[in-house]
């Protein structure tokens, strides 16, 4: 479903994806992602949502993605990451914010991302990242942070 004119996703509640692995629904006209609270997704491996307009990302704390290794939510509008705590992602290896409006990452250091290997955050607002001393990721092995 890249590069559409898409604006709604409300079809995922109604088509079965029970088995689906890999979802891309990139370069679109997406704010809305609070169809996935509806739909069952758990064998989920990959979700990209980049390039859309979406502001808002609370709905992650409401859904079931246990075998979720990849999630990109680069190129959107995303201000507000402090959802990351209350989401249980246990097998998130890739984790791509850049290019957003993200300017406090402080929820970073009470995120429970045991798996994550990278981590982007380039092309934000972000001045202070003391945080960063605070984070547990043991398996951290790419951070990016440059342009902020």
């Amino acid at each position: 479903m890249n590069n559409n004119k898409t604006k709604d996703i409300q079809i995922l509640e109604r088509i079965k994806l029970k088995n689906l692995k890999i979802l891309r629904i990139c370069w679109n006209y997406i704010s809305d992602i609070k169809v996935f609270e509806n739909v069952n997704l758990n064998k989920l491996e990959l979700l990209n949502l980049n390039y859309n307009y979406i502001s808002d990302i609370k709905v992650l704390e409401n859904v079931n993605f246990p075998d979720l290794k990849e999630l990109y939510l680069s190129h959107n509008e995303i201000s507000d990451i402090k959802v990351l705590e209350n989401v249980y992602f246990p097998e998130l290896k890739i984790l791509y914010l850049d290019h957003n409006e993200i300017s406090d990452i402080k929820v970073l250091d009470k995120v429970n991302f045991k798996r994550l290997e990278i981590l982007n955050l380039e092309f934000n607002n972000i001045s202070d990242i003391k945080v960063l001393e605070n984070v547990n990721f043991p398996e951290l092995k790419k951070l990016y942070l440059s342009h902020n």
